[in-house]
């Protein structure tokens, strides 16, 4: 985005601030030469100062005595006083209420029926439309004669109340304000897009903002040839073909289509820069999978050479605005209020700058409030933005009214406004199918870290840490402790399946003590005290050496977009029982572990299968290999690239193809 210095702005302001006035004192004093001239004169009776040369030297002369008295500050009253009636037009507002209705009705439409039918109709079309100068309404609104040369007219609010009255003009002056801005607002915007965007509409919709470019761009790289080792063919070769909009309807102006699917003419090595909005990030592991998702997603991309910007909050320190570079990551950290999740962005010019510098935006989450502000501003920014739900659509659990609230109000208008909305799981997409347009939807699954799980720390000092015996095999559940996480049917399934030298250990950070009283009751009501631990968090190599000690994961949730902690589970290489409604289930299933419908039931008897019947449970984890390798973190990053690309147009690119790409 191109800056001025500041001391150009500086120098202009100066300019202004001098010239402007002078400009319009030498204007005034020159029309008063006009008013005292004998109009019957010719220039041999007058002199040369009747003459055009005449006139240009005399104002020329009164510019250069007013710019002395500008600059000096010698400013004498007369200045004053004529600027001040130059620049303060109330006056002829306040001689046109003066002179309406008492003296002229009001004219209810007369002289913007006249305006138009001037504007359109030619004279000898229409003999007896206006003359311009204004001179005729300022007789009849003002009672005011012009004299000489002189033109002036009402003023858009004079010429309202004029027509309409008080209440009236107020109303058009809104009116009028609106739509020159809505006006202004089409033509900068498509004046962004391609500064001749009115040239290439005339020439015919079939000829492509690409073909435009090309023929505009192509004679300056070939005389910056001889300069340089680049050769113009290459770049130009390098960009697809366009398609034209009658052609591809579904494809936007300017890309290409490809797989069904419709992708910018963009070449490839062109680097983005990108914004994720998300209200936690890595390493915030309180509240589980996301910041761990997040933070891959946006390592993996800037490990190919894109430059990530992240914004979000420090829940420890409401006031931080640190910046951090976090494995090649820059994030930047913003002052809130408020309370939990419920939090309000301070810094809202950091928010516009990170967005107006970037190519693209995703926003993460749905029931907070810096979604929504951030792809208000996107949209006020025209930057396209990517919103990802993170499973939290449709509402379960918590506060069913409150967030259906939220989705009337905000998420239908992120998701109609944005250039695409990604599920992570085939349930997710059908989900989101209710309230977005399925052709916005993007499937691109989850991945994890799989080298991270290859070789796991010993989890014997946590069986001591935790008094679990050699002999007894644990059931373990990694994640938050939310009722999303549908903790107590686990309970309740542990106690019906009543296998003997078991230990249920749940592990997870404890966000809502209510929910964790709640399980605590269970378990005493269950007479279970010794056999289900509640262990609290565990983080980096404590977390690893949990899996390491397990004999069976369990992942029981109500929803899950994907389910990070079964996936991770299965390259620790732990059996894994899930239920069918976390997104990764059907890449488990059958082949790594077990899924089971939601129930008490199910549940337990998943638990009996995978704990009593060996040779069953090694039939279920037969193929878990293949569901390591699938799970790898490459295809996700390489589909969200591909997806950026697919809504950045070419010219909204950060920067150039790389000198390689010209050899």
């Amino acid at each position: 985005r191109f800056t001025p210095p500041r001391r150009a702005v500086l120098a202009v302001v100066v300019a202004a601030v001098v010239f402007l006035p002078a400009l319009q004192e030498s204007k005034w004093q020159l029309r008063q030469d006009a008013r005292d001239t004998d109009p019957t004169s010719d220039a041999d009776q007058t002199g040369l100062k009747e003459l055009p040369v005449g006139k240009a030297v005399t104002w020329v002369l009164y510019l250069a005595d007013d710019l002395k008295q500008t600059v000096t500050l010698s400013i004498e009253r007369d200045f004053i006083a004529d600027i001040s009636v130059r620049y303060n037009q109330g006056w002829i507002i306040n001689r046109i209420m003066a002179w309406v209705p008492e003296e002229t009705p009001y004219a209810a439409g007369a002289t913007i029926k006249e305006a138009v039918i001037a504007s359109i109709f030619p004279r000898f079309a229409f003999q007896g439309k206006a003359m311009a100068g204004g001179r005729e309404n300022m007789l009849r609104y003002a009672g005011m004669e012009m004299v000489g040369n002189t033109s002036m007219n009402l003023g858009y609010a004079g010429e309202m109340y004029a027509n309409f009255g008080h209440v009236g003009g107020l109303i058009g002056c809104t009116l009028y304000a609106v739509a020159l801005g809505l006006l202004f607002r089409v033509i900068c915007r498509r004046a962004f897009i391609h500064p001749l965007w009115w040239s290439s509409q005339s020439r015919g919709r079939h000829r492509s903002r690409g073909q435009l470019v090309r023929k505009i761009l192509c004679p300056v790289v070939r005389h910056l040839t001889d300069l340089s080792s680049f050769s113009p063919g290459a770049l130009f070769a390098s960009i697809g073909p366009t398609v034209p909009v009658s052609g591809r309807r579904n494809c936007r102006r300017g890309a290409i289509a490809s797989g069904g699917r419709c992708y910018s003419s963009i070449v490839r090595g062109i680097k983005m820069r990108l914004l994720f909005a998300t209200p936690y990030y890595y390493p915030d592991f309180r509240f589980g999978g996301p910041p761990r998702k997040i933070h891959a997603l946006a390592r993996g991309l800037a490990e190919r050479g894109h430059h990530l910007r992240v914004i979000t909050f420090d829940f420890e320190n409401r006031r931080s605005r640190e910046r951090r570079d976090i494995e090649g990551v820059e994030v930047e950290y913003l002052p809130w209020i408020g309370r939990g999740l419920k939090q309000v962005p301070l810094n809202l010019r950091s928010i516009s700058d990170a967005v107006a510098n970037v190519d693209a935006v995703q926003c993460y989450g749905l029931y907070n409030l810096l979604s929504p502000i951030v792809a208000y501003i996107a949209c006020r920014r025209d930057r396209p933005f990517v919103l990802e739900p993170l499973g939290m659509y449709p509402p379960r659990a918590r506060n069913p009214f409150a967030k259906k609230a939220y989705n009337f109000l905000l998420t239908r208008w992120m998701m109609r406004r944005a250039a695409a909305v990604i599920a992570a799981s085939q349930g997710e997409t059908a989900e989101l199918g209710r309230i977005a347009d399925p052709k916005k939807i993007v499937y691109r699954r989850n991945g994890i870290d799989v080298s991270a799980f290859a070789n796991l720390p010993s989890g014997d000092t946590l069986r001591q840490m935790w008094d679990i015996s050699p002999n007894e095999k644990v059931i373990l559940y990694l994640g938050r402790i939310s009722p999303i996480k549908n903790l107590e049917q686990l309970i309740l399934a542990f106690a019906e399946a009543d296998l003997p030298d078991l230990r249920l250990v749940l592990v997870g950070p404890i966000l809502e003590p209510a929910y964790e009283a709640r399980l605590r009751a269970l378990i005493a009501t269950q007479h279970l005290e010794p056999r289900v631990l509640m262990a609290g968090p565990l983080y980096g190599e404590e977390q690893r050496a949990a899996l390491a000690l397990a004999d069976l994961f369990v992942l029981p949730s109500l929803n899950e977009s994907f389910g990070n902690a079964a996936a991770e589970a299965v390259a620790a290489g732990v059996p894994v029982l899930l239920t069918e409604t976390c997104g990764v289930a059907p890449l488990i299933n059958g082949r790594a572990g077990l899924s089971v419908q939601l129930g008490v039931k199910s549940l337990a008897s998943g638990l009996r299968t995978m704990i009593n019947d060996p040779a069953r449970r090694k039939q279920l984890v037969a193929r878990r290999a293949e569901v390591v390798r699938e799970l790898s973190w490459d295809e996700p990053v390489r589909q969200t690239e591909d997806l950026y690309q697919s809504v950045i147009e070419p010219r909204k690119l950060s920067r150039k193809v790389d000198a390689e790409n010209f050899r």
